[in-house]
This record gives C-alpha cells, structure tokens and sequence, in this order.
C-alpha cells in the first residue's frame, strides 16, 4: 500500500517536474518571472486530478 503511494507520488512530481522544465526552458521564457500559461495551468490540475 505505502509503495503504491510511493509510486504514484513519484510519478506525479516526475510529470510536474517535466512539464515545468518544458517551461524554463523555453528561449522566451524570462528567468524569474510569473508562469502564466494557461496550458500549463490546466495540465498541472488535471496532473493532481490523476494523482490525488
């Protein structure tokens, strides 16, 4: 039971973490500015949707 939370937690962060290096690394992306995509808003809740 704690293993398949482990895994599902893992798998979460691991999807955030990718979809968020997506933008970082975007050319136009300013460092330290506001994320105001609403792309990546909407894929970060249908992410805790899956995952919660």
């Amino acid at each position: 039971m704690i293993h398949a939370m482990r895994t599902a937690s893992r798998a979460s962060f691991r999807s955030c973490f990718r979809l968020l290096m997506q933008i970082l690394l975007n050319p136009l992306y300013l460092p330290g500015s506001r994320i105001t995509s609403t792309h990546f808003d909407t894929k970060v809740r249908a992410l805790a949707r899956k995952y919660l």
